[in-house]
C-alpha cells in the first residue's frame, strides 16, 4: 500500500480496479477469483478492505461503480464507504453544460451554438453519450469539405443515437428504485430526493 497516498480512487465499472494499490487489482469478482486466479483477488481484495476499515485520518477513499448492486455487501458496508451517493442521467441543464465542456474542449465557442436545443433532443444521454456525439458531429463537419461544425450536425447525430437509458430502460429504472429504497432516510424522508432528484446520498 502506497502510504504517502492522501486519496485512494476506485474507479471503473463495478469498482471493477482500485487505483490505490502500486498494481490495479478487480474489485468485483470476489466469487469467481479462485477458479481463475487461485484466490489471488480475492486475497488482495480482502487486505484492501482491511485497510479500508482500520485506515486512519488523513486518506480519502473515493469509488465509482455502474451498478452497485453488483458489489459484495462486505465491499460498501458502514466503515469502509461513509457516503454512497446515487447520481442518476443529467437533467437538461446539465447536458447543456456538459455539451459547452466538450466543444470548448475541442477549440468551439459554446456560445455559437444552440446548447439549449441539443440540451432538450439529448433526453436520456449520459454524459458519454453526449461527448461522442460532439465528436461525431465533429467529423461529420470535417468529411462535409472541412467546413465548421454547426448545430444541425450535433442535432444530426444526437437523432441517429439510441441511448444507454432506452437500450438498458428496465435496469436503470430498476436502479433508480433500488436507490430510493435503500439510500439515506433521515427525519424528513429521503435526503435530496425531492429537491435534487439526480442525487440521493447515504
Amino acid at each position: 500500500m502506497r502510504r504517502r497516498a492522501s486519496c485512494t480512487v476506485l474507479r471503473g465499472g463495478g469498482c471493477r480496479e482500485a487505483a490505490s494499490l502500486p498494481t490495479e487489482k478487480a474489485v468485483g469478482g470476489l466469487a469467481s477469483s479462485n477458479r481463475t486466479d487461485g484466490g489471488e483477488t480475492a486475497r488482495t481484495i480482502g487486505h484492501l478492505l482491511n485497510w479500508m476499515q482500520d485506515r486512519a485520518g488523513g486518506v480519502f477513499v473515493f469509488a465509482t461503480a455502474n451498478d452497485v448492486r453488483d458489489l459484495a455487501g462486505e465491499q460498501i458496508r458502514e466503515g469502509r464507504f461513509t457516503k454512497i451517493i446515487f447520481v442518476d442521467l443529467p437533467d437538461q441543464r446539465d447536458r447543456s453544460d456538459i455539451f459547452a465542456v466538450h466543444l470548448r474542449q475541442r477549440g468551439r465557442d459554446p456560445r455559437q451554438f444552440d446548447l439549449a436545443a441539443v440540451a432538450e433532443a439529448s433526453e436520456g444521454f449520459s454524459g458519454a453519450e453526449i461527448e461522442n456525439a460532439v465528436r461525431r458531429a465533429l467529423l461529420r463537419a470535417f468529411m462535409d469539405d472541412g467546413r465548421e461544425v454547426i448545430t444541425d450536425d450535433i442535432l444530426t447525430r444526437i437523432s441517429s443515437t439510441r441511448p444507454l437509458s432506452e437500450v438498458k430502460r428496465e435496469q436503470i429504472e430498476e436502479l433508480r428504485t433500488w436507490a430510493r429504497t435503500h439510500l439515506a432516510l433521515d427525519g424528513n424522508g429521503m435526503v435530496g430526493h425531492a429537491a435534487a432528484p439526480r442525487r440521493l446520498e447515504l
